[in-house]
């Protein structure tokens, strides 16, 4: 009998052990998996990232010799060498990923903030003395349109009742006088009726965005946060931390990667629409 419960006894314990053991166990795995969903998820906001990269081309044609292009490979290039220093940083252990601490190079932090300092310096300037250049220039062509369609617009008035009539109308987004286009009319009773004029009226829709477009706010609005996230050599303010790249984990490093990647993108995605609506496409 004595036996018996103390077989009872023995067995109760080694289920309690090996319950223990499960539990230990499907935890372990629940911190890897969730180490490897981290790991694997990471890939695809870096090639959204990476594939930004292209829309750079359009600066290059749109800006000849702009500093603006090389500042923004230079900065996503250091960006990105944090980001593959991630994987080499990973230890053995998945779950660690989000513990351990690691150290980045002085030479990398010193040269990630070299960069930062050039991508907000060109930046600055161009939105603080470009943009403005350009949209007074879009005002003196809007000046210079309207006047010149209220002397088309005179003629057109001052015509016979029932007379057809054509002037040239000229552009000037092309840097060649020459460019033009002719604006029809008919003229019925005292009302002047416009045949094709829908050229023209692109035109002045075009002049109009360019001077009213809000996205150079909205871009100086981005470079600032950018900005707020680089608050000293080392140092990244991401998602309201403050993390010191000489005592960071794996995971809070390709946290930060994320988040200066897409907030860089996403202003320079902005500007990229300013340098369009100031462009005359």
């Amino acid at each position: 009998m004595v036996k018996r419960y103390g077989l009872l006894i023995a067995c109760i314990a080694l289920l309690g052990i090996n319950a223990l053991f499960y539990l230990t166990l499907h935890q372990k795995f629940r911190s890897l998996s969730l180490a490897y969903t981290d790991l694997s998820s990471d890939s695809a906001i870096f090639q959204y990232i990476e594939e930004h990269e292209n829309q750079l081309h359009y600066l290059e044609r749109r800006i000849k010799g702009s500093e603006l292009v090389d500042a923004s490979r230079l900065l996503s290039e250091k960006i990105d060498s944090l980001r593959l220093s991630v994987s080499k940083l990973t230890p053995g252990q998945p779950a660690e990923y989000f513990k351990r601490t690691t150290v980045i190079n002085r030479n990398a932090q010193s040269g990630l903030w070299f960069a930062f300092q050039k991508f907000d310096e060109v930046y600055t300037q161009y939105l603080e003395t470009e943009i403005p250049k350009a949209k007074n220039h879009f005002q003196e062509l809007r000046q210079n349109a309207l006047r010149e369609f209220s002397a088309i617009e005179a003629k057109a008035k001052a015509s016979a009742n029932g007379a057809k009539g054509r002037l040239p109308f000229h552009f000037g987004f092309s840097s060649n006088p020459d460019v033009k286009v002719d604006l029809e009319w008919t003229k019925k009773n005292d009302s002047i009726y416009w045949n094709e004029n829908r050229i023209y009226l692109g035109y002045m829709t075009q002049l109009e965005r360019g001077i009213s477009s809000s996205r150079s706010l909205q871009a100086k609005t981005q470079l600032n946060k950018l900005a707020d996230a680089f608050r000293a050599p080392g140092k990244l303010a991401i998602y309201g931390e403050v993390y010191d790249l000489s005592h960071i984990s794996p995971g809070e490093l390709a946290s930060a990667c994320k988040y200066l990647g897409l907030l860089k993108t996403e202003m320079e995605t902005g500007f990229i629409e300013l340098t369009k609506d100031l462009s005359g496409f």
